[in-house]
């Protein structure tokens, strides 16, 4: 579609890049006005947000160059230039959680209710940058006849093949985190929302549309393990873990309604 925005000289700006920073900003404001729904100061969310942005790229960056290994490897110095495509999501949220993990540890503060804020404010972040991955042609989809297809004319773009029908992964991915990015916040401003809660249907919200998707990717997805890419395996873990939250914090639920009782 439209990879380049536009030049000034010898700089460019990328469309991609631009759109996953602005996700990134519309993702940090949303976690930002959850925050209150689980007591979390908005000055710790925002130093929070920091170091997420930082290790969630540098983990995007390494599962995508994983992938693609050897095409890195003949070229090293392309690793960085992540602006111009090549972010895999999964690797985004690892590399995010785990600094969610340190934080919560360190400061003291709710690990789940950390999660719980900003699980909305990513699937919001996500399905913007998604926008971008349209825009600079990457995670297309397998060649269609359908009338949903989108052809990809720009030699700039990284779709493959370009002039030829592609199913739009990009903007199904939009349309479906834009929805439950407002399910989830709708859920975390409720009485109802239990902590964990969000952060637990979010796991297996996007987890199972990950496993979805990835049957119409028609990009290069890495080697497959039993029919399943990297990150159908991935995706399959987080349904399975948001399945386990929800199940034991029920368990833990009813033994402390127990004792109350007794």
């Amino acid at each position: 579609m439209h990879p380049i925005l536009f030049k000034v000289g010898s700089l460019t700006i990328y469309t991609y890049g631009l759109l996953v920073a602005i996700g990134i900003l519309a993702g940090m404001k949303m976690a930002l006005a959850g925050s209150k729904y689980r007591y979390i100061s908005k000055d710790f969310t925002g130093r929070l947000f920091t170091g997420i942005i930082i290790s969630g790229f540098i983990g995007a960056r390494i599962f995508y160059v994983l992938l693609d290994f050897n095409s890195y490897y003949s070229n090293p110095l392309s690793i960085v230039k992540f602006w111009e495509g090549g972010l895999v999501f999964t690797g985004g949220v690892i590399g995010g959680t785990l600094w969610v993990i340190y934080a919560g540890l360190k400061y003291g503060v709710s690990i789940w209710g950390m999660g719980d804020i900003l699980a909305p404010g990513l699937a919001l972040g996500h399905g913007i940058g998604r926008i971008g991955c349209f825009s600079a042609g990457c995670c297309y989809g397998k060649p269609t006849d359908s009338f949903i297809g989108v052809i990809f004319n720009n030699p700039h773009c990284l779709a493959s093949p370009l002039g030829v029908k592609l199913i739009p992964t990009q903007l199904i991915s939009v349309g479906y985190m834009l929805i439950i990015s407002y399910l989830l916040f709708k859920y975390l401003k409720s009485d109802k929302s239990p902590v964990a809660g969000v952060f637990s249907f979010y796991l297996i919200l996007y987890g199972a549309f990950r496993i979805t998707i990835e049957y119409f990717r028609g990009d290069f997805r890495g080697s497959e393990f039993m029919g399943w890419t990297s990150t159908q395996w991935a995706a399959a873990a987080a349904v399975i873990i948001g399945i386990y939250i929800i199940i034991s914090k029920k368990k833990n639920f009813k033994k402390r309604s127990e004792k109350r009782r007794k």
